[in-house]
């Protein structure tokens, strides 16, 4: 009998263990989940995705439209609508009407904030 409690223990916290060891940004959400955003420079922003969690997505180019007033946004899907990596993201930024001019921003990064990285943002930069 103990030989069982012991076999169904360990049987336990090694199925256990995989799922506590997965890397925090390897978290996959609905992009149509994405409320709100905050640029940190024209290379990254932090974006609020649901009610409780913030990304920060770090692009591989300077997306000069991120520094000028009154852009916008753009996001669609090819295929999938979960964002699970970089891959998944098709980001452009537009400026408002009369100008429409957009531009590619091309995601190399995408990390999930733990809830006490998010308390040391600047108010200027929290989604």
């Amino acid at each position: 009998m103990k030989r069982r409690v012991v076999v169904l223990f360990m049987g336990l916290w090694t199925g256990a263990a995989p799922a506590a060891a997965q890397p925090v940004n390897k978290a996959c959400f609905p992009i149509s989940e994405l409320h709100s955003w905050r640029t940190l420079d024209t290379r990254t922003i932090y974006a609020r995705v649901g009610f409780d969690r913030v990304i920060r997505l770090d692009f591989s180019n300077t997306c000069s439209l991120l520094a000028s007033p009154g852009w916008h946004l753009l996001t669609w899907t090819r295929g999938s609508t979960r964002a699970c990596s970089p891959v998944d993201w098709h980001l452009a930024m537009s400026q408002p009407l009369p100008d429409t001019f957009s531009e590619r921003c091309f995601v190399t990064k995408m990390r999930l904030l733990l809830p006490s990285e998010v308390d040391l943002l600047p108010p200027q930069y929290r989604p």
